[in-house]
C-alpha cells in the first residue's frame, strides 16, 4: 500500500526530521563554548545542563583551547574543525570525534603518549642490557653497539652524561614506581574503592607531572650505554641515537671511513640541489670533468652544425681544390708551358721569313705559319681561361669539416670557462663538474662537519682500537 502525501505535508515532515536530528546534539559555536566553560572554571562536566538539556555537545567549528586550565572534554562528542589542546591538562579525547587535525603539544595527553613511547624504548634497552648485547667484552657486539659505546664515551667525556651508580639506580626505581602508581590512580579514579576528591586528584596530577619531568631529567643525564636509544640510519652505515628521556637531542655515530663516505654523499646530494655556483670557484674549477666538457663540445660543434653553417666557420682561404681539380690544374699548367714555348718558336720563325719576297712558294709558307700561330694562340687562351676558372668549391669537404671541428673543440677545451662566457652561455659549470671529486675536495677541506647542520662540530673516539666519529645533529 502506497502512502501519498501532499507537497505541504512533505515540507512539514522534512522540517520535523531535521529538528529531530538537531535535537540529538546541543550545537554551540567555539566562541560560545569557551565563554560557557569559563563560567564553570573550565569544568565541562558541570556545563549548564538546563541550557543544553543534557544533550551531547557539538562544537560547530575550530576549537582552540591552548593554554587554558581545562582537564577534559566530557560530553563533547564532535568538533567540526581542528582542535588545539596544547599546554592543557586534558589526558585523552575518549568519546570525542574531531573532524580536522588535533594539536596537543605540551598537554598531559602528549606527555602520557611520550611516556609510553619512552617506556617502550627503555623496555627494549633493558632487553639489550640483560643480554649484554652492547658490552664491549661481548665478542658478538655489532656495529650499532660499537657506535653506541663510542657516543657514550664521548658524552661522558663532554660531561653530558654520567655513569649511573647504585644509589642513583634506586632513586630512579622509586620515582618510576611512584609514577606508575599515580598514573593508575589518576586514570582509574572513578573505579577506585576510595576515589580522590577533585582537590586530591589535582595534587596527584601535579605530583605525576613533577615526577615525570624529574625522571626524564635524571634519565637524560644518568645511565650507561644502554640509555642510548637507536633511531634511524641517517647515511649509509652511520647510526643515529637519542638519550633516553631526552628526545630533543639527536646524535650520529659511526666509523671514521663510514663518516667520510657519508660526508661525500651529503655534499653530492647538496650539489644536486644547489649547483656549482654555491661552491668556491677553486673547488669547482679543480674538478671540471673533461669527458663531460668534450661530450658537450662535440654536440655543440657537430659536423652537421659546421656543414650547414660554413660561413660561420670558414673564410675563402680555407677552401682547397679537390684532387681531381689539382690534377687538371697541373695538366693545364704543363700544357700551357709547352704551348707557350711552341708559340715562341713559331713567332721566331715568322720573324725570320722574308716577308717581302714575292714568290708564291714563300707566301704559302707565311700563310700557313700565321694560321698555326693563330690556332695555338686560341688554344692557349682557351686553356688559360679553363685554368683561371678552376676554384675551390664553396662547400667544405668532409676532411675540412673534421679538421675544423677538432680545432674548435681543442680551442674551447683549453679555456672552457672563458669559452662559455664568449658564446653567451654564462658561467654556470654545474653540468660540467666531476661531483664525486668536488665532494671529496670539500670534505678534505671542511671535514665531516658538512654533515652537521646543528653546530658543524664533531669528535673522534677510539673504541676497540678503531676510530669512530660522533656528533650532535639536533
Amino acid at each position: 500500500m502506497k502512502l501519498i502525501i501532499t507537497e505541504n505535508q512533505y515540507r512539514i515532515l522534512k522540517n520535523y526530521l531535521i529538528e529531530s536530528e538537531e535535537e540529538e546534539y546541543y550545537k554551540i559555536s567555539p566562541q560560545d563554548f569557551i565563554k560557557e566553560i569559563k563560567k564553570t572554571n573550565y569544568d565541562v562536566s558541570i556545563f549548564d545542563t538546563r541550557k543544553y538539556k543534557g544533550l551531547p555537545i557539538y562544537v560547530t567549528g575550530n576549537l582552540n583551547l591552548s593554554g587554558l586550565p581545562i582537564d577534559s572534554l566530557d560530553n563533547v562528542v564532535y568538533i567540526d574543525g581542528y582542535l588545539d589542546i596544547s599546554e592543557t591538562e586534558i589526558r585523552n579525547l575518549d568519546g570525542t570525534e574531531v573532524r580536522g587535525y588535533t594539536s596537543d603539544s605540551g598537554s598531559v595527553m602528549d606527555k602520557i603518549r611520550i611516556k609510553k613511547e619512552e617506556d617502550e624504548k627503555m623496555s627494549q634497552a633493558n632487553q639489550r642490557r640483560k643480554k649484554n648485547e652492547w658490552d664491549l667484552d661481548n665478542p658478538d657486539i655489532d656495529e650499532v653497539g660499537l657506535a653506541a659505546n663510542a657516543l657514550f664515551k664521548n658524552l661522558v667525556d663532554e660531561g653530558v652524561l654520567s655513569p649511573i651508580d647504585d644509589e642513583k639506580k634506586e632513586e630512579l626505581e622509586r620515582k618510576k614506581e611512584r609514577i606508575i602508581e599515580l598514573g593508575y590512580n589518576i586514570e582509574n579514579n572513578d573505579s577506585l574503592i576510595f576515589p580522590m576528591d577533585p582537590n586530591v586528584l589535582y595534587k596527584a596530577k601535579q605530583e605525576f607531572e613533577k615526577l615525570t619531568d624529574e625522571l626524564y631529567e635524571m634519565e637524560s643525564k644518568l645511565g650507561d650505554v644502554y640509555n642510548l636509544i637507536p633511531l634511524w640510519k641517517p647515511f649509509g652505515l652511520l647510526h643515529a641515537f637519542e638519550v633516553n628521556g631526552n628526545r630533543d637531542k639527536v646524535y650520529w655515530s659511526g666509523k671514521d671511513n663510514d663518516f667520510k663516505e657519508a660526508a661525500i654523499q651529503s655534499v653530492e646530494e647538496l650539489f644536486d640541489d644547489v649547483g656549482a655556483e654555491a661552491y668556491s670557484s677553486w673547488v669547482v674549477e679543480n674538478n671540471l670533468d673533461n669527458d663531460k666538457i668534450k661530450e658537450y663540445l662535440e654536440a655543440y660543434y657537430s659536423e652537421n652544425e659546421i656543414r650547414d653553417n660554413p660561413e660561420s666557420y670558414f673564410n675563402e682561404d680555407d677552401f682547397e681544390l679537390t684532387d681531381k681539380q689539382e690534377e687538371r690544374k697541373k695538366q693545364l699548367e704543363e700544357y700551357l708551358e709547352k704551348l707557350g714555348e711552341h708559340l715562341i718558336n713559331l713567332e721566331e720563325r715568322y720573324k725570320n721569313l722574308d716577308l717581302f719576297s714575292g714568290s708564291a712558294r714563300n707566301q704559302i709558307v707565311i700563310d700557313k705559319l700565321k694560321k698555326e700561330i693563330t690556332q695555338n694562340e686560341e688554344r692557349f687562351s682557351e686553356a688559360q681561361d679553363e685554368l683561371d676558372s678552376i676554384e675551390p668549391y664553396a662547400e667544405p669537404t668532409k676532411k675540412m669539416i673534421s679538421e675544423k671541428r677538432e680545432e674548435l673543440i681543442d680551442e674551447a677545451s683549453d679555456d672552457f670557462i672563458e669559452w662559455l662566457k664568449n658564446v653567451g652561455l654564462g658561467s654556470d659549470l654545474t653540468n660540467f663538474v666531476n661531483v664525486r671529486g668536488l665532494a671529496e675536495d670539500v670534505v678534505r677541506s671542511d671535514g665531516y662537519g658538512v654533515l652537521n647542520s646543528y653546530d658543524g662540530t664533531y669528535d673522534n673516539v677510539q673504541i676497540n682500537k678503531k676510530w669512530y666519529v660522533t656528533m650532535r645533529v639536533e
